[in-house]
């Protein structure tokens, strides 16, 4: 085993080492969170509850502002064809 081989396995440790304490860090940082959650009771759960509903509220009232674009878009196709047709016919 050469040197460098020593120091490329010794930068392989102590990766390792440092991910594992990130994976030691983050795993606390969730758990933590979690009881946070469990000692806001009920209003966190009513709060996340609330978010979902005004999502859900969100995405219908978009579906309803596309419809009414699709809606008026073929009003002034309705109209615009139904000028050309009084023209046509004033012509012959």
């Amino acid at each position: 085993m050469s040197v460098a081989d020593g120091g490329e396995r010794s930068k392989q440790v102590l990766e390792a080492k440092v991910l594992d304490a990130l994976g030691d860090y983050f795993e606390a940082q969730r758990r933590e969170i979690e009881d946070s959650k469990k000692r806001a009771g009920s209003g966190f759960a009513e709060y996340e509850e609330a978010r979902r509903l005004v999502a859900e509220a969100e995405e219908q009232l978009g579906e309803v502002r596309r419809a009414m674009a699709e809606l008026q878009a073929e009003a002034v196709d309705t109209i615009v064809c139904g000028d050309k047709v009084s023209e046509l016919e004033r012509g012959l």
